[in-house]
């Protein structure tokens, strides 16, 4: 203590724990909390073998996502399947793969949470050169808010033949 300077104290002095402030020291709080950090340049690994995060604050955010699959038998018959979300966000994309070939019509997709209609939630899997793994994609754009536990409905209007199943999968965003 004795090689401290007025300076050092001034540091040391009015600070709250878990609180930051501009010439101050940074003291944890009972929580081990630091509160907000505001810095240059964030670099993560072992002293010598770090890497610098680039990413912007909402890439990092953006990259976050999850995905929920639920299988549809026969979606040549009009009738609905369900999966529940189990954290809060948005319904940001619908994807669906069929395992056969439709025929006679194209069979009409869509999407409801807690009984309202998804905006653009919905797809067509069209019957003409269907095959087993055709792919088809929506992206919603409103009515597209989910809660924890929220029940997503996935409808199918049956008006393609042939008993053929698909799997859908939905991508979440956390919010």
């Amino acid at each position: 203590m004795s090689n401290m300077t007025a300076t050092d104290f001034d540091k040391l002095s009015g600070i709250t724990n878990g609180t930051q402030a501009a010439g101050k020291c940074v003291v944890a709080d009972a929580n081990g909390n630091t509160g907000i950090s505001k810095i240059t340049e964030l670099h993560i690994g072992a002293s010598g073998g770090e890497t610098q995060v680039t990413a912007t604050a909402a890439q990092i955010n953006n990259a976050i996502k999850v995905y929920l699959n639920v299988s549809m038998p026969d979606i040549s018959t009009a009738k609905s399947v369900w999966v529940v979300s189990p954290i809060a966000g948005t319904f940001t994309k619908l994807y669906s793969i069929i395992n056969g070939t439709i025929a006679t019509a194209d069979c009409a997709i869509t999407t409801e949470i807690g009984g309202t209609p998804v905006t653009n939630g919905g797809l067509t899997i069209a019957y003409d050169g269907s095959a087993a793994g055709d792919v088809d994609s929506a992206t919603p754009t409103a009515a597209n808010t989910v809660s924890a536990g929220n029940a997503l409905e996935i409808i199918s209007d049956g008006a393609s033949e042939n008993a053929v199943d698909a799997t859908f999968t939905l991508e979440i965003t956390p919010s």
